[in-house]
């Protein structure tokens, strides 16, 4: 039996207030559609701004047209004057009409704060970019996946459900700090301004509006990666129906298969830095171990079985230390050199990018390719 609209609306209405009712976005009873700040800048002690903004601090306000401005850890410079020192609280920076800001060459949306704050320990100057969370992902879908074209369009569809579901999962998370997410894909999700977004992931992200994941009464945490090598990180074969008689999906990807090889010298010298090893002292490598997991097959620790001593490393730490693609690898010593042969490009976890491109080639719609890598999640729109 259809529901009549009204009955239908109020359900809709209890079900965003159920799920939704401790998070930053739900304003009198509705869910909308939040601002999100994203931290582009903290690890450096300097950088630069230049174009047509406003400033302001504490009700102080100054108007730069077309100059630079130098941040300088807890200093705001215009040439060699100090104007604001971040001591004193955040400094709002706020385009003209009709312009927007940018650093490094990247064009962004929105406004910018900058704060001076310890992200990991030290405090450095930061800047935070804020705007509303749909045209944050206009940038993050077209940095994330691609390239995109009409026969794999849905998979930018499914990218930009599973990239909002994340972006909203972080901001609940840190409703408590001054940033909700990192800019770079080694930490969150890859964002570079304005300067990447393109026509059909723009319109993936109009046409999905305001729809997530939920699990469990909650935000899904989407995750995903470029290429699973085959496996996914839960066990399943990465193949329509998670088939054994079919091909993985991202098979033809140039990052289904790669191999590297270091050379043994390199090896223990990068080991010795690891394990603080002295410099001078001699390791002989008798034996090389691979622990996986049961299910991925990713490498779970790398021993070392040597003259000196036998210790491992991480297999995320391996990874890391050489600039591998992903932890799904297999290695042989031969003569000088340690050869590595490896599947897949980052952790496994969720939609594989090259998957959901393949599946959507194949004629699946964006919510059979989310069905496929979030089994038992369902898509909710919040807004």
């Amino acid at each position: 039996m259809l529901l009549p609209v009204r009955v239908f609306n109020l359900v809709v209405i209890f079900l965003s207030l159920f799920l939704f009712s401790c998070t930053p976005f739900v304003k009198k009873g509705r869910p909308f559609e939040p601002n999100i700040r994203v931290l582009i800048l903290f690890a450096e002690d300097t950088f630069s701004l230049k174009g047509f903004f406003t400033l302001s601090q504490n009700g102080k306000k100054i108007e730069i047209r077309d100059k630079k401005i130098n941040v300088k850890e807890n200093k705001v410079y215009l040439r060699d004057s100090v104007i604001f020192d971040l001591e004193n609280g955040e400094v709002i920076i706020t385009p003209y009409p009709n312009t927007n800001l940018a650093v490094y060459n990247n064009v962004y949306r929105g406004y910018f704060k900058i704060l001076y704050k310890p992200v990991w320990k030290y405090k450095k100057p930061c800047l935070i970019n804020v705007l509303p969370l749909e045209e944050y992902l206009y940038s993050v879908v077209a940095c994330e996946i691609g390239p995109i074209n009409e026969k794999n369009y849905e998979s930018a569809k499914a990218q930009a459900v599973a990239a909002r579901s994340y972006a909203l999962f972080r901001i609940t998370q840190n409703q408590l700090k001054f940033y909700d997410i990192f800019a770079a894909p080694n930490l969150d999700q890859a964002y570079y301004g304005k300067n990447r977004e393109t026509f059909l992931t723009t319109k993936a992200v109009k046409e999905t509006k305001g729809e997530v994941l939920i699990d469990s009464k909650r935000i899904f945490k989407a995750l995903y990666h470029a290429n699973c090598g085959g496996i996914l990180f839960n066990g399943k074969r990465d193949a329509e129906n998670y088939s054994l008689a079919k091909e993985p999906l991202c098979k033809k990807s140039k990052n289904y298969r790669w191999e590297k090889e270091i050379k043994i010298t390199d090896l223990i010298d990068s080991i010795k830095k690891v394990i603080n090893f002295p410099k001078k002292s001699t390791i002989r490598i008798k034996r090389i171990k691979l622990e996986k997991e049961r299910k991925s097959k990713r490498v779970k620790k790398v021993r070392f079985f040597t003259n000196v001593l036998n210790f491992y490393l991480s297999g995320e730490k391996f990874r890391n230390l050489f600039s591998l693609k992903s932890t799904l690898f297999e290695i042989k010593l031969k003569g000088n050199k340690l050869k590595i042969t490896g599947y897949g490009y980052g952790h496994g976890k969720g939609m594989c990018q090259d998957g959901a491109m393949a599946l959507a080639e194949k004629g699946y719609n964006y919510k059979e390719i989310l069905r496929h890598y979030y089994p038992k999640k369902k898509i909710f729109k919040l807004y």
